[in-house]
């Protein structure tokens, strides 16, 4: 009996310090809510038109994807978004060592978070712009994935 109780007292003391565990939580990963298509923002008669408090705004104006974009995962491969906001693809054929340009899409409208165009069916793609190392780069994402793409601004 001199022996079961030093031993009964060892395991409680094992269990006792074990239920104290870390208190610190784990970080929160930053929830992503579900996405909302906030209208045209080129179209005044949008009710989603947000800039019509700004006074140096011009209807059609906002378009910053406007440029040349390469894409990184392939580089035979680069994505135009167009002043009169056509959507265009370029691909780079190499045995004659030009970039071939065609209409993707005739049309796409924008808002600060998506922009939508039709090919073969409807498609709204959630964008963002961020810097890098003195690059600008143009992240897309299908509303179906969860990977987003990374574009290098070129001209």
């Amino acid at each position: 009996m001199k022996k079961l109780l030093p031993l009964l007292l060892l395991l409680s003391l094992l269990f006792t310090f074990s239920a104290c565990g870390d208190d610190e939580e784990e970080p929160k990963k930053e929830e992503e809510k579900p996405f909302v298509w906030e209208g045209d923002w080129n179209d005044p008669t949008d009710p989603n038109f947000p800039f019509k408090n700004e006074p140096n705004f011009q209807p059609g104006d906002y378009n910053p994807i406007k440029g040349t974009w390469l894409y990184l995962k392939n580089p035979e491969l680069r994505l135009v978004y167009t002043e009169d906001f056509q959507f265009l693809r370029e691909i780079f054929k190499k045995a004659s060592g030009k970039w071939v340009r065609e209409v993707w899409s005739e049309k796409y409208i924008i808002n600060g978070t998506g922009y939508k165009y039709e090919t073969d069916r409807p498609y709204i793609n959630k964008w963002k712009i961020a810097k890098e190392n003195g690059k600008t780069y143009l992240l897309v994402m299908y509303l179906s994935d969860e990977e987003w793409r990374k574009l290098e601004f070129i001209e």
